[in-house]
Order: structure tokens, then C-alpha cells, then sequence
């Protein structure tokens, strides 16, 4: 079957583009800025294949300061930039031409209808295209990304989304990117797929708001003298606001120093000297041994998560090793452990992206 070349438009929002919190509107430059298509850059060009990834000049001057706050304006000019030190490059647009078959073309030309209603035929799904299109611009776009974080230092930046399949389906993935595509001169959307999160919650009990400090904690707190003391509650925090803001890679890092720095402090008070022996052992075996002399009664499953969970940060250490929502078992096994090492009572671990919630009463 004969395919036609069709060209595909994706948009992605490297950073909080248009509230403009604390990070820059994208990627910095200085006196500078890609002009679109002119200053693209190719990352495929092969046969009927062909992906190019380009910044617009996108902004206003107001008073002489660059504004972004309306996507509309396109108003900076060559003299205009080149005065300015810092300049931020908005979007990152990305144009792919790909090969489609006459089929898939009708399901794409349906399946736009069928986003006007919301009410998707699973006849209209086109999920292998959307498969094949979606390995061939991740396998490109999370290199670029990364080259433009850790070789130009442009950290603040957002890794490429990847397709996480038990959170979003494909069509939510492309819905994330505007996706659309071309066919004779009109654009539809792209969606493979019905496009639906699943809401897979952390939070289960309303419990989780007692996490935050009550009434009774603040009483506690009139009665205790304060002890600053290096224990590893310091890393286990830090961990913990890693993870909910869904950063794994530190949460795993921070919460095995955590935990490392709580097994020191153990294994010398209970054994009132430092063996040199003990910690030449590796840290699953440490983590066994202190286990056993505090905390007989932790279950077998727990401790082999935490030890997985040590894996992981050998993985993420040495091999570049990229956690994903898969691993996040092993976190909270991990940190639980930590908790109860750790033999101060009730510690608390907040979500502070809990919504709120008002009683009637």
C-alpha cells in the first residue's frame, strides 16, 4: 500500500512558560535567538523521514524589558536582541514529515472529528502510528535535551517527557505536545488514541492532611528542648520533597544517604565502637545487619525493597540508570525504614500538593 508524506507539528513547553515562576521561559541565550525555520536544527534526514526542532522569535518589548506573556506578538527584532544579554527562547517547536498510510489518514481525519464531542471510537485508534512516531521523536528530543542541560548547563529545563503508559494513554501524550498534523493543506489533531490520564493517587485516606503539623504537635513542641543532630533527617526530607515533585533520580540518591548516615549513627551507638570491618561491608548488608539488632520485627518483603531501592542508586550512580514510576515501591519501602530506624517517635512527611479540602461543619 502506497504511504503519503505528511508532516506532523508538536509543541513542547521546556519550562512554566507562561506563568513565569522562578525559571526562565525556556532556554537562555545571549544577544541571540533562532529565527525559525532558518535556524533549525536537523535531527533527522533520511529518504521520506525527516524531524527538525526550532525556537520562534516570540515576545514584545514593553519599556525595554522582553515580555512573553502573550504567545501572539511576535515583535522582537534583530536590533532589539541584540542588545539584551539574556534573552529566552520560549517553546521548542518540533516539524516531523513521516510516511502514512491512506487508512491511518482517514482515522486521524475521524478521529479530529470525534475530539470535538469527546466521544472517541476505538475503530478510529491508530495506536501503532502513534507508537512509531512516538519512539522516533523521544529517541531524538531527550538527547538534544539533555546535551543542552548537562553540556550548556541549562538545568532549569525540563527533561523530554517519555510515555509513561500506566499514567496517560497516547492520545493525553500528544494531546501534551499539541499535536497535529497536515493532510492537503488542513491541520487535525493527533490523537492515537483516547486521550486519558489515570489517576494513579499517592494519596488514598484523608489521614494523609494529618501529616501536617496539628494543634497537638505544637503542644508537643511547648514542652521539648531542641536538639540539632546529623541523623540523616535532614536527607530524608530532602528526599521526600524530591519525590513528590517527581524527581526520582534525587529522591533515591538523598534517601540512601539518608539511610546511610542513620546506620552509621546506629551501628556505633549500639556496638559503642567504630568497626572498621562493618562499613567495608556493602550497604545491603549493613542495612541487614542494623535491621536485625533494632528492628527484628520488619518484615521480609520491606527489607528486600530497600535493598532494591540501594540497587536503584547503584543504577542511577554508575550506569546513568533513569527511575521511573515502576521503582517507586522500593522509594517508599525505603524511606519507611529510614522512619523507623531512625527511633524518634512520630516523623511526619507531608505532600504540600495536597488540595484543599473545606468541612461543611
Amino acid at each position: 500500500m502506497s504511504k503519503e508524506e505528511i508532516s506532523f507539528e508538536f509543541v513542547w513547553i521546556p519550562t512554566d512558560y507562561w506563568s513565569k515562576g522562578n525559571d526562565p521561559a525556556g532556554v537562555l541565550f545571549h544577544k541571540w535567538l533562532p529565527d525559525g525555520e532558518k535556524d533549525a536544527i536537523c535531527l533527522i534526514d533520511q529518504g521520506n523521514i525527516k524531524l527538525h526542532v526550532l525556537f520562534e522569535r516570540r515576545g514584545f518589548l514593553d519599556k525595554d524589558e522582553i515580555k512573553y506573556s502573550d504567545e501572539k506578538k511576535e515583535e522582537l527584532k534583530e536590533n532589539v536582541i541584540r542588545r539584551h544579554a539574556k534573552l529566552e527562547s520560549g517553546p521548542l517547536f518540533i516539524k516531523l514529515v513521516y510516511p502514512i498510510g491512506l487508512n491511518d489518514e482517514k482515522k486521524i481525519i475521524g478521529r479530529d472529528v470525534e475530539s470535538k464531542t469527546a466521544k472517541y471510537d476505538k475503530l478510529n485508534d491508530y495506536d501503532d502510528l502513534g507508537k512509531n512516531i512516538y519512539k522516533l521523536i523521544y529517541s531524538k528530543l531527550s538527547v538534544l535535551v539533555y546535551t543542552l542541560k548537562y553540556k550548556f548547563g541549562q538545568f532549569w529545563i525540563e527533561d523530554f517527557p517519555s510515555l509513561d503508559s500506566t499514567s496517560q494513554s497516547l492520545g493525553s501524550y500528544f494531546s501534551g505536545l499539541q499535536a497535529k498534523c497536515i493532510i492537503k493543506g488542513k491541520k487535525y489533531r493527533f490523537l492515537p488514541n483516547s486521550p486519558i490520564v489515570f489517576l494513579v493517587s499517592k494519596i488514598s485516606k484523608d489521614d494523609e492532611f494529618l501529616k501536617f503539623i496539628t494543634e497537638d504537635n505544637w503542644r508537643s513542641l511547648q514542652k521539648k528542648e531542641f536538639i540539632k543532630e546529623n541523623t540523616g533527617r535532614e536527607y530524608l526530607v530532602k528526599s521526600y520533597d524530591s519525590y513528590i515533585n517527581n524527581d526520582l533520580r534525587n529522591a533515591f540518591l538523598e534517601g540512601c544517604i539518608a539511610l546511610e548516615l542513620v546506620i552509621s549513627n546506629l551501628f556505633v551507638k549500639f556496638c559503642q565502637e567504630k568497626l572498621d570491618s562493618f562499613f567495608d561491608m556493602p550497604r545491603k548488608v549493613q542495612l541487614c545487619i542494623v535491621a536485625n539488632l533494632v528492628l527484628p520485627d520488619l518484615t521480609e518483603s520491606i527489607i528486600t525493597n530497600s535493598c532494591k531501592a540501594i540497587d536503584i542508586r547503584n543504577s542511577i550512580m554508575h550506569k546513568g540508570y533513569v527511575p521511573n514510576s515502576r521503582d517507586s515501591k522500593y522509594y517508599i519501602d525505603l524511606i519507611n525504614v529510614v522512619i523507623k530506624l531512625l527511633r524518634d517517635g512520630e516523623i511526619k512527611l507531608p505532600n504540600k500538593h495536597l488540595g484543599q479540602i473545606i468541612w461543611t461543619k
